[in-house]
């Protein structure tokens, strides 16, 4: 729905628009839009792999019908566009993120549409059933969990579909990380972005001290 809003507004389409005034200005420009047929990517993109092994009839030209695995034709990825369907690497992504770092002027959005980014939604969504804050909810696109009185936040995001599981955390201490696997569970069923999940917060932990250069200009 967002993505034909952004058509219907400014009058172009969605992908065009999106890399001119999101992913440019930060420095993501190579991101791009998922393909359905392993030909047609990128031979930079990896391949992903079903947890489950699952094939399907392929959806698109000319292998219509023909059995595929499902992450290579099987699913409508170009169908989710706006939802979800964007490629990127781990570098893209963390670019994405610290253009909300705090202290920094963001390229994309003002100031006040940061904070409402961050904002506590009203009623359930913030708070529980005896009107207590919550202590994590859905803010504008990120889960966010408020640290200290400062306004400070952590968020993050996770991904999921047939041959991928993501995480994108931004931490409120100013770190950032991105962690992408090409399939979507362990043997046992388990995402490994959850299984990850901890174990980066503990290993950022140990670091007792991070360079202090733009490590993006060496990328």
């Amino acid at each position: 729905m967002l993505g034909r809003v952004i058509e219907a507004v400014t009058g172009q389409k969605y992908e065009p628009w999106v890399r001119a005034n999101v992913l440019k200005p930060v420095g993501a420009a190579a991101m791009h839009l998922g393909r359905g047929l392993p030909e047609d990517r990128p031979k930079s993109e990896v391949r992903y792999y079903d947890s489950k092994k699952r094939t399907a009839d392929c959806l698109y030209t000319p292998r219509v019908r023909e059995t595929v695995p499902l992450p290579d034709g099987g699913q409508n990825v170009e169908g989710f566009e706006a939802h979800g369907g964007w490629v990127a690497s781990p570098v893209d992504l963390l670019r994405f993120a610290c253009a909300f770092d705090a202290g920094k002027k963001s390229p994309i959005l003002s100031e006040s549409a940061v904070a409402e980014m961050w904002a506590r939604p009203d009623g359930r969504a913030g708070r529980d059933a005896e009107e207590k804050p919550r202590d994590a909810y859905y803010g504008c696109g990120w889960m966010v969990r408020p640290v200290g009185k400062a306004g400070r936040v952590t968020a993050w995001h996770t991904g999921l579909i047939s041959g991928t599981s993501t995480l994108l955390v931004r931490r409120s201490d100013g770190l950032n990380w991105a962690v992408l696997f090409n399939t979507d569970a362990t043997a046992k069923g388990e995402q490994p972005a959850s299984l990850i999940d901890g174990q980066m917060h503990t290993a950022a932990a140990a670091v007792k001290t991070w360079p202090d250069t733009d490590l993006f200009e060496k990328l």
